[in-house]
């Protein structure tokens, strides 16, 4: 979602999201951007 934030966006459901996601302080951002590289680092090791 993070890489496709100008098509997805456009949904207004998803939008919902992003706005939240706006909202967060950037520290928080990023841990969760660490979280997502990391699970995804996972399920490719499978």
């Amino acid at each position: 979602m993070h890489k496709h934030r100008d098509k997805l966006a456009r949904n207004p459901r998803v939008a919902m999201i992003y706005r939240t996601w706006d909202r967060m302080a950037s520290e928080v951002q990023d841990e969760h951007l660490t979280t997502a590289e990391a699970n995804l680092a996972r399920i490719d090791e499978l």
